[in-house]
């Protein structure tokens, strides 16, 4: 289980959890959110399913997703009728509820608001201690818990034991010294709110399709071939996957246009690449289905999750119009040199 602080609506997993009534009628709070940023299909379909299932506080039914970055939102019923209170009790049970159909629906990876803290006025310590008690043993789902409360979200990780210096003060070069949330903004790049110098930036961590690193090595003057530099000087850390780093090296072998000395220099610089000290792979441990048109485009998100990437670089169409996915931009090669660029992020 994971906690943080965000925007339930931007964020991409299977499954998307909505605090409900037992109507199906999505008019404010987290509800409400959710409909306005997945359309109104959404409400219309759970109203149906509520017509049809009649569930009660404690339990959850599915709808699709609509616009949103998920498959399915699952509807925790925290009360029956609109703006009725909840109990830490009900919020328990949908927990449960929420994890027992997960499993039933073989879904991996979840994003569950702060249940009944908002319309239904249970106390944060007291859904914050439920949450824990429920999902902190829950070790074959990926569970993010994201909610824009910064309180709950701090309760939650001090009983994880996390708190990681999250009650400091923290601003984001990028998004000008406005708050970034968890430590985390759409860059990941941070500097500690101080009247000093700001702390040293650490490296970013990326993903690169296998069109940027392809066309980075046959035209370095590009955009994609100055990542390539960027790459092996260690001022960026690339994240692979087994499934990418194969990729590479079949379309590498493939490639076999101009002389043979100069495909020859490529394959080797992509090995060099690959078995550098700056290149690291991971294991993915979540499975995305968010591009039907290409399912193998989902590998690249899979690997920057479970890598913590700041970006993905991509000249895919179908990555492109994400935009962001859990936090993590995805970008075109060009595009990711004019965000670190104009404050200077790159020395």
């Amino acid at each position: 289980m994971k906690a943080v602080v965000g925007d339930l609506t931007k964020f991409g997993a299977e499954v998307l959890v909505n605090a409900a009534n037992g109507f199906g009628y999505m008019g404010g709070g987290v509800a409400g959110a959710l409909r306005r940023a997945g359309g109104t299909g959404i409400e219309t379909e759970a109203i149906e399913v509520c017509k049809e299932l009649n569930p009660q506080p404690g339990q959850v039914y599915v709808t699709g997703a609509g616009r949103l970055y998920a498959r399915y939102i699952y509807h925790a019923v925290t009360m029956k009728h609109p703006a009725e209170r909840s109990t830490g009790d009900v919020v328990r049970r949908c927990l449960l509820s929420i994890v027992r159909q997960a499993r039933e629906d073989g879904v991996a990876s979840l994003a569950i608001p702060a249940l009944g803290t908002g319309i239904g006025r249970v106390p944060k310590n007291e859904v914050a201690a439920v949450f824990f008690e429920v999902l902190h043993s829950v070790t074959d789902l990926d569970i993010t818990v994201i909610d824009i409360d910064h309180d709950f979200i701090a309760l939650l990780r001090e009983l994880s034991g996390e708190t990681n210096g999250y009650h400091q003060e923290y601003r984001c070069r990028r998004c000008r010294g406005k708050r970034a949330g968890l430590l985390r903004c759409s860059l990941g790049v941070f500097s500690k709110r101080s009247k000093s110098r700001p702390m040293k930036i650490d490296r970013m961590v990326l993903v690169l399709d296998t069109n940027v690193v392809m066309g980075g090595l046959i035209n370095q003057a590009k955009s994609s071939g100055r990542l390539m530099e960027l790459w092996m000087k260690g001022e960026v850390e690339v994240v692979v996957s087994p499934d990418i780093k194969g990729e590479y090296l079949d379309i590498m072998s493939k490639m076999r246009f101009g002389p043979a000395d100069a495909a020859k220099r490529r394959e080797n610089a992509l090995h060099q690449l690959l078995d550098g000290i700056h290149c690291r792979t991971v294991h993915p441990t979540v499975r995305l289905d968010l591009i039907p048109e290409d399912a193998s485009d989902n590998k690249f998100l899979e690997c920057a999750v479970t890598g913590e990437a700041t970006c993905v670089v991509t000249q895919d169409r179908h990555l492109l119009q994400l935009g962001e996915f859990q936090g993590i931009k995805i970008l075109r090669a060009s595009e990711f040199f004019q965000y670190i660029e104009e404050d200077g992020f790159l020395h």
